[in-house]
């Protein structure tokens, strides 16, 4: 049941009994009005001295009887159930208005909560791009590893009309091992500095992923907390409910 109709229906209910004391209140005012006048009435065939022995007992029954007492305690305990009533509303209004901002509160609480969702989908597909953009690294530099030691392997110049030295097998065969070294100085810095940018690259990108990996547990920790409180709202609108409905 909805907390707003269970006010309203106490509402009605209060007001209900409020115009029913009313009324009681004017019938007892009317009564103590017909026994006044009855008493007087009394009185007057007293004064008349008409002797009857019914009307002399009835005179003297009613002369004894005092309701004052009874007016007395009944506008006492009216006006506790006014203070009843009044402190009842007031308590009612505050738990109503307590309901409505811990559902605000638990609708932010939710979309804070689906917000952090998204970017933590978002940490997630950016951290994926990074491990294929560093696995895309490592492999350009194992490429680059593997062709640097082709590029720095000596080569060996054969000039028109030489002819290689016999080995001392007396074969054709030439020495490899004193073949004359030749290196290429500017291609070998290009190498050495496309490596070192290929390493530091991969540093970075390295940091990166360990910063966003840190960013994601703070998220997650965020996320729990969060979740942990929505659930203890549910738990608080639940027993609300339930008492809106048993009131």
């Amino acid at each position: 049941m909805d907390p707003r109709h269970g006010v309203l229906r106490l509402k009605e209910f209060l007001q209900t009994v409020s115009t029913c004391d009313d009324l009681h209140r004017q019938e007892n005012a009317v009564l103590r009005e017909q026994v006044h006048d009855l008493t007087e009435l009394l009185a007057a065939f007293n004064l008349c001295e008409i002797e009857d022995a019914h009307l002399e007992a009835v005179r003297d029954r009613a002369f004894r009887r005092d309701i004052a007492p009874e007016s007395e305690l009944l506008e006492v305990y009216q006006l506790e159930r006014q203070l009843q009533q009044q402190a009842l509303l007031s308590a009612l209004n505050e738990e109503r208005g307590a309901s409505s901002g811990r559902r605000k509160e638990s609708e932010q609480l939710e979309s804070v909560a689906s917000a952090s969702k998204r970017d933590f989908e978002a940490l997630q597909r950016r951290v994926g791009g990074l491990e294929q953009n560093v696995a895309n690294l490592r492999l350009r530099h194992d490429l680059l590893l593997e062709t640097a030691p082709r590029l720095k392997t000596p080569t060996v110049e054969e000039k028109p009309g030489h002819v290689n030295p016999p080995s001392p097998s007396g074969g054709n065969e030439t020495d490899s091992h004193h073949r004359p070294e030749v290196s290429n100085p500017d291609e070998h810095a290009v190498i050495e500095l496309a490596t070192e940018n290929m390493v530091n690259t991969i540093q970075e990108q390295k940091q990166r992923i360990v910063e966003l990996e840190e960013a994601l547990a703070l998220e997650e920790g965020k996320n729990a907390k969060l979740a942990q409180q929505c659930h203890r709202f549910e738990k608080v609108e639940k027993i609300l409910i339930e008492f809106n409905r048993r009131c």
